[in-house]
């Protein structure tokens, strides 16, 4: 994915959950549930992806917030799931299409308002996953991995090629144990 330019005022951007588009955040305070899997946020969920089995994923989806489960991750020395780079963004697609199937309404309906407009996660410090502003140019900075994500997701609810009440299926090799 390469970085890109957003005009800030011409997209539909979130940067805190309470926000209009903040339940697209990862730290939205909104739990998931997957094959009799819990965790407190799609956050956890993603960062449960990391490891390999359930000594380092129970902790992190047992999180009661996603800051917690964020800050459990980055510390644990628990086996992690090499190469994770080459898998980050498809474990992320399924996070997201999770977070569809146990909000379908709500997160369709967000996803609507957005409109046509790119769908851009404004962060301080992460460009990959979203993009920095610029305060001269009115313009956010980045990958944008996260957003344009949602905007993949946007497109194939409207094509109809992704229902929102059909759970997401976990590609191999990654997995989540109980």
């Amino acid at each position: 994915m390469s970085t890109r330019v957003y005009q800030k005022v011409d997209s539909a951007v979130f940067c805190r959950t309470r926000e209009q588009f903040g339940l697209l955040a990862n730290f939205a305070d909104m739990p998931l549930k997957w094959n009799g899997i819990r965790a407190s946020s799609s956050e956890a969920m993603y960062q449960a992806l990391k490891f390999l089995d359930a000594h380092g994923q129970r902790p992190v989806l047992l999180a009661p917030t996603a800051y917690e489960a964020k800050a459990l991750a980055q510390k644990s020395d628990a086996p992690r799931f090499l190469p994770w780079e080459e898998h980050s963004v498809s474990a992320m697609r399924f996070v997201l299409r999770l977070k569809l199937f146990c909000y379908p309404e709500l997160i369709s309906e967000t996803l609507a308002l957005t409109g046509d407009r790119p769908i851009v996660e404004q962060s301080g410090h992460d460009s990959f996953w979203g993009a920095i502003p610029n305060p001269v140019h009115g313009t956010l900075i980045g990958t944008n991995a996260l957003g344009r994500l949602w905007m993949e997701i946007r497109q194939q609810l409207r094509d109809g090629t992704l229902c929102p009440t059909t759970a997401p299926v976990l590609n191999a090799p990654l997995t989540l144990h109980r």
